[in-house]
């Protein structure tokens, strides 16, 4: 019985080593498979590298612009409302309307104001310079 149990215990073994090897043929062996890099193909070509498109230039805020939006500001209650709204401010007086129902639509307003004329790229992307409004007030 002895022998028989050693031949069992034998094959046992060698079928478990045998299973462990034939399943990590098609498995990654690191410690989180998948995530890692493909393994390279020979005869595949890969997608071409992509190239970085040219950043837009940075938006300028020179005392011009910043004597324009406080000027918005001083002249627009209903504007200044909206943005800076808190139980202390008064409310606008009737009449005049904001030119946005809310943040957003004053930030682009005043962005058009200041830089429809002066910036050539405004008209490429007025919701970039709308953006930078919306820093400069809060900044």
């Amino acid at each position: 019985m002895a022998s028989i149990s050693q031949n069992s215990l034998g094959a046992k073994k060698a079928t478990s080593a045998n299973n462990q090897a034939t399943t990590l043929v098609g498995r990654a062996t690191g410690r989180a498979r998948g995530k890692g890099k493909a393994p390279e193909v020979s005869g595949v070509s890969k997608a071409p590298p992509k190239v970085a498109s040219a950043r837009p230039l940075n938006i300028i805020w020179d005392e011009v612009c910043v004597q324009e939006l406080v000027t918005w500001l001083v002249t627009r209650p209903a504007d200044r409302h909206v943005l800076y709204h808190d139980q202390s401010s008064t409310l606008p007086p009737p009449g005049k309307r904001p030119s946005g129902k809310q943040k957003k639509g004053i930030h682009a307003a005043i962005a058009r104001h200041i830089f429809e004329g002066k910036e050539s790229d405004y008209s490429s992307d007025p919701d970039r310079f709308a953006t930078s409004v919306s820093n400069r007030l809060t900044a």
